[in-house]
């Protein structure tokens, strides 16, 4: 994407995606910490070294982030570029949406940081 975005002279569209893929990626972390998978610790999928800073930003009304990222990824596919595109926006609707319902009936326990509104 990058060598493509720098011969195209869009440098900015690039960074602009890669904002929103790790905003995808906050999701994930967020799916992999509440279900607890491997006890819910994100190390084990976080990159080494990895600032979680943004991560833990994401956190701060998580029911609106993640709603917004199901929303966004509904109407158009982030992933449409990619070979299996399609098959990576779909499997993300299917987390979001469990997600979303999981937080929505209790199932998964927020705190008031993540119930505050954006």
């Amino acid at each position: 994407m990058w060598e493509k975005a720098q011969s195209d002279g869009k440098i900015d569209y690039a960074m602009q995606y890669y904002e929103i893929v790790k905003t995808l990626i906050h999701g994930v972390y967020f799916t992999w910490e509440k279900y607890e998978y491997e006890r819910g610790w994100i190390d084990s999928i976080a990159e080494e070294g990895e600032d979680l800073l943004e991560y833990k930003m994401f956190q701060v009304g998580v029911v609106s982030r993640v709603n917004g990222l199901l929303q966004a990824m509904i109407h158009e596919n982030l992933f449409d570029m990619f070979r299996n595109g399609h098959e990576t926006n779909e499997m993300l609707i299917r987390i979001y949406s469990d997600l979303l319902s999981n937080m929505n009936s209790g199932a998964i326990k927020l705190d008031k940081y993540n119930l505050q509104s954006l």
